[in-house]
């Protein structure tokens, strides 16, 4: 029995890991509740259907109740993770992704949001109380926590709610180091370079078939000009190939080398923190990996300090039912 509960923790952790592959090298009925004013004037809730529809653009929806969401972090810190005892020292959550899983169908869904996102991040002292509410860059919210779990709790509630209260189930983040040390384990992500981007690095030239691991991987995916407006556009345009094509890669080589999954946990276990479970974590082993990556919409403007992301609440409407409702 204690061997079985061992392989347990070790699947657990390896598809954990997987999921983390998927983003850079690479759950709970819930309903959800749309909140802002904004692009809601045709909107309207029926409380005795026993869980949330609504009426939009003249035709009734229900929320997807099959679907399950992880927000995933990755966080521009180089250390392992290690709890902060103040808030503002945990780094900020560069890379936010929301997998969408279908338990019907089977399939994994990504959602991309700007870590430029403009929303109203609370503030906390030194000691964790919080002060102050602030219109800041969403990523901002991840700094005010411990670095680790309250981190992800505090940035997964700005997530719901920048997406209209669509629930999020789980979280998992991963500190920037891991991302070469996973990509070197797997041997490094085939990718082909679509603009010169040799001021990254000079091997990054446009038309190039290239293979990234290690440092050249992290720079590739982390890399921006902040002197230039939108920049971090660009940088999330190469952040979604490297999911893309990790997502084609990995199953197969997971398939065929089964040292690699010890690889991946050594590797990544570090740098990593999530609440999901083992039971959880089984329900979507198989899950399917959609190609196209879907994109909250906006548009980027220089601000006072840095660029600002500020989102079409009206197309992220759209967008949200498409994602999480299902016409009736």
């Amino acid at each position: 029995e204690q061997c079985l509960q061992m392989k347990k923790k070790q699947r657990a952790e390896i598809i954990s890991v997987v999921l983390i592959v998927v983003f850079a090298v690479g759950i709970l009925t819930a309903r959800a509740y749309m909140s802002r004013e904004t692009a809601m004037e045709d909107v309207d809730t029926d409380e005795e259907a026993g869980f949330e529809t609504i009426t939009y653009n003249g035709e009734k929806y229900r929320y997807n109740t099959d679907l399950k969401t992880i927000l995933f972090m990755g966080v521009d810190n180089t250390d392992p993770v290690e709890e902060q005892k103040y808030a503002g020292r945990g780094g900020q959550s560069d890379v936010l992704l929301l997998f969408i899983l279908n338990t019907s169908e089977k399939t994994i869904q990504t959602l991309q949001i700007s870590r430029d996102s403009m929303i109203d991040v609370d503030v906390y002292d030194m000691d964790g109380t919080q002060i102050a509410t602030e219109k800041a860059q969403i990523a901002t919210q991840y700094a005010y926590g411990d670095g680790a779990k309250k981190s992800c709790l505090l940035t997964k509630e700005k997530v719901s709610e920048l997406l209209y209260g669509i629930p999020i189930q789980s979280f998992l983040s991963l500190n920037i180091d891991g991302i070469a040390t996973i990509s070197e384990a797997i041997g490094g992500i085939k990718i082909t370079v679509p603009e010169d981007y040799t001021m990254i690095d000079p091997s990054f030239e446009k038309g190039k078939e290239i293979v990234l691991k290690g440092e050249q991987a992290e720079k590739y995916i982390r890399y921006r000009d902040t002197t230039v407006t939108g920049s971090n556009n660009d940088r999330m345009e190469r952040q979604s190939q490297v999911v893309q094509a990790a997502a084609l890669q990995l199953p197969k080589q997971l398939k065929e080398d089964s040292e690699l999954y010890k690889q991946l946990i050594s590797g990544a276990k570090p740098y990593m923190v999530t609440d999901l479970s083992t039971g959880e974590i089984d329900k979507f082993i198989s899950y399917k990996s959609e190609s196209e990556m879907e994109r909250v919409p906006g548009d980027v403007v220089a601000g006072e300090k840095h660029d600002e992301f500020h989102v079409d609440d009206e197309k992220l409407y759209d967008l949200l039912v498409k994602l999480f409702y299902k016409k009736i």
